[in-house]
């Protein structure tokens, strides 16, 4: 591991604090109140309050202190509550804003509803699973976002962390400095990468023109497609400033249908919304490749199906032409294939 991350730094894509962080667990950087714009971090959580301190500590870390932290707890029945308690206790000098939902309504509505109390100039939303590493980010987009108007989002470099392997893996962005939001919407997914949620921060008067509160569910990725719709440029950073974190417990890999549904629905508002916008250039082939992506991701590695799938293939029946929809199926049975044969060889391998 040690090695990994220190080629991370000689190649300069993390940070000598960031490289720190990661190995010792502690940054050694004075705190500084600058004046400037306020970023609102919102946290939808739920039973993870351990993760969640260690996000909290990461925030506590930024040398920019001009934040407030919002944190939506989808009605967590273990011992969350408690612990954010205690740690506000602790760090009077944070300001934190910690609510419960009266039962649980999912992250989505978590977000939305975090999103629905900020007051920051600049908007970041994050999973309670990961994390920040370098300490100088927020001040980064301080600066970022007030010496360019045209900036209505940043996207940064991130690190992917494998838990039950011990592995970090450099998640690179494919984006120059600065691109123009509509040409990012166009080749989102295509062209160039998705971006993690946590390394994405969003103009917080851009997403009032937009109407950002309309989105239908607020997941990552439609979080991400319906910023861009707000007018401007996307400013990228090329060093990695958190960590996504793969570990049992993650929504990754363990998806329902109903999930899926509401992601397909979401996206589908986004395309209509985009359509009417005159904002895609090739409208027919971005629905195609935006949906096939997300339902793809629950089909194609799914080992047992299972009744509910059905749900998500009527859905890209009813939604897809004829010949958009049988080359989904095509893309969906050879994935499967290959799925098959890797589990075979690993088996094999093991043996």
């Amino acid at each position: 591991m040690d090695k990994v991350l220190k080629k991370m730094l000689d190649e300069e894509k993390i940070s000598r604090s960031a490289y720190v962080k990661l190995i010792e667990g502690k940054v050694e950087n004075d705190s500084e109140i600058e004046s400037g714009l306020k970023i609102s971090v919102l946290i939808s959580t739920y039973r993870r309050h351990a993760f969640l301190i260690q996000l909290l500590d990461s925030i506590k870390m930024q040398q920019y202190q001009n934040h407030e932290i919002i944190i939506a707890d989808d009605a967590s029945d273990d011992d969350t509550e408690k612990a954010v308690k205690q740690y506000e206790a602790e760090n009077l000098d944070l300001n934190i804003i910690y609510f419960v939902n009266e039962r649980n309504l999912g992250a989505s509505e978590s977000k939305k509803r975090a999103y629905l109390k900020a007051s920051g100039d600049i908007i970041i939303f994050a999973d309670d699973d990961d994390y920040f590493i370098e300490p100088t980010y927020f001040s980064r987009l301080n600066q970022l976002y007030k010496n360019h108007s045209d900036c209505t989002m940043t996207i940064a470099a991130m690190i992917l962390h494998f838990e039950r392997d011990g592995v970090y893996k450099f998640l690179e962005l494919n984006t120059p400095e600065v691109l123009g939001s509509r040409e990012y919407l166009n080749g989102f997914m295509g062209r160039y990468r998705k971006p993690g949620i946590l390394t994405m921060s969003l103009k917080s008067t851009a997403l009032k023109t937009i109407h950002y509160e309309e989105l239908l569910c607020f997941n990552d990725t439609s979080l991400f497609l319906f910023g861009l719709f707000g007018k401007g440029n996307v400013y990228t950073i090329n060093q990695a400033v958190g960590v996504y974190r793969f570990h049992t417990g993650n929504i990754t890999g363990n998806t329902l249908p109903g999930f899926i549904i509401a992601n397909l629905k979401s996206k589908e508002d986004i395309y209509q919304r985009a359509m009417k916008a005159g904002l895609l250039d090739d409208p027919k082939e971005w629905h195609y490749r935006n949906m096939s992506i997300t339902a793809g991701y629950h089909l194609e590695g799914t080992q047992n199906r299972t009744k509910e799938d059905k749900l998500v293939w009527k859905w890209m029946k009813d939604h897809l032409d004829r010949k958009d929809y049988y080359r989904f199926v095509a893309r969906v049975i050879k994935a499967r294939i290959r799925h098959k044969m890797y589990r075979k060889f690993r088996a094999r391998y093991k043996t």
